[in-house]
Parts: C-alpha cells; structure tokens; sequence
C-alpha cells in the first residue's frame, strides 16, 4: 500500500478522509434517499419562521501565538487550527460533524477495539502549518498518550498486513516500514509534531526548541490577531506576494 506508515497514522488520528470508497458510496446513497424525502416534506409543509439571530457577545481574548504556535517555524503561511473538544460540544458538530464521522465509524471502531482508546474523545487539538519554503506541512495533534498511541501504530499496521516497527527513544519515535519512515517528535507526552513527508531530526528538534518560531513572524501575527482564536475551527494566513 502506498505511503503505507501515513496511512496507519490517519486510522488511528481518526481523521474522516480515512474512510473506504464503500462507505462512502453507502453514505452518499443514504443522503440522496435522505434528501428526496426531505425534499417532499418540505412540499408539503408551511415555512416556519426565521429564528431571531443569537446575541452577539465579547468573546475570550486570543491566547498568545508565542505558545504551541512557536513550535511552527517563521516561515509558516497558513494555519489551521482545530479545538477538537470545542467542536464536538458545538451545536455544527451534531447536524454535520456526527454525519461525516459516521461514514468512516467502521475504521475508528477498530481502532478504539484494537488499541484500548477512542480516537475521537482522546484527541484535544490539531494544528496544520503549511510552510512555501520547501518543507510540508506541519502537523501538531495535542491529547494521545504517546505510549498507547504507539503500541497502536503497531496493532493497526498488523491488522492492514503492513511490516512496521517502532524504535521509541528520547524526544522522537521512528516508524520504519518497509521503504519509507516517519519521524515523531514529541512537544511532551500527549503532544507530537510530524512533518507530512520526512525530516531530519534536526529540523524537528529546532521545531521542539522553537527555534525561529511563528510568533516572531510580524506579518502573520497581524493576520492572525484578526481571527478568533478561542473558536473551534480558525485559520489565518499571509501569503507573501
């Protein structure tokens, strides 16, 4: 299987997009059905009325880039940051997160049988930094424990038939599959940062240091202030011409 060891990572992260053609398929099927029946219904029924708008009310101040933010390098472009525990309380997740989760429900079964912990409920918070200076982007994922997260590796390689080891020491865990690795470098113990396609240790280790960290970009902290960090999903960007 192709990028086989990102593709462990994505079933046990849990990300929606590991889901088969199958359910998909299924999915997309049930949603046509849904929406014809919807669709007669609405026919059929009088227009309710518009609900009043929810008052406006002054939110949280935005918590300071110089934190987690730093370990994303200057260079950095585009953020996107997800609160995965705001997201899930929020009244969006329960008519559209829920949904899409479902179609790939099969795979996070397995993964919270086969390792001993939901992927879903265990995970806090991502963030993705996408850096033009030729290196891919950047993935930090904040709530598994690193421990269970990597014996999980293990099991889930096992099940989809892949040869993958795990050398674990120090600030970085390596996953070794037959032709290709990927390199974990840990923020602390519930909290990993990995690079898309492969990096050096050093690099990583000057993203654990914090070394010419994204706080010390001027231009984005600009844009950055003018997105509301506190919100469950936010992303901010500034392009250079």
């Amino acid at each position: 299987m192709k990028h086989s060891i990102l593709f462990t990572l994505c079933l046990v992260i849990g990300l929606p997009a590991c889901k088969d053609k199958k359910a998909e398929s299924e999915t997309e099927a049930a949603e046509d059905t849904s929406a014809a029946k919807q669709g007669s219904e609405d026919k059929a029924a009088e227009p309710a009325p518009a609900a009043a708008p929810a008052p406006v009310t002054a939110g949280a101040p935005n918590p300071p880039l110089a934190g987690i933010f730093d370990h994303l390098p200057k260079a950095t472009e585009l953020v996107i940051s997800l609160n995965v525990g705001a997201l899930t309380s929020s009244p969006v997740w329960s008519k559209v997160g829920a949904a899409a989760l479902a179609a790939g429900g099969g795979k996070l079964s397995e993964v919270a049988k086969a390792c001993g912990f939901d992927p879903i409920t265990s995970l806090k918070s991502m963030y993705i930094g996408i850096d033009p200076e030729g290196n891919e982007p950047a993935l930090i994922v904040e709530g598994f424990p690193r421990k269970p997260l990597l014996k999980c590796i293990e099991v889930m390689a096992k099940q989809e038939k892949e040869s993958v080891t795990v050398e674990d020491e120090g600030n970085f865990s390596v996953i070794r599959g037959k032709e290709e690795s990927q390199t974990l470098a840990w923020i602390n113990d519930e909290t990993l940062l990995m690079v898309t396609d492969q990096a050096d240790k050093e690099y990583l280790q000057a993203r654990l240091d914090k070394k010419d960290g994204l706080s010390t970009n001027a231009t984005f902290t600009v844009m950055a202030d003018r997105a509301t960090r506190t919100a469950p999903v936010w992303f901010a960007g500034a392009f250079a011409k």
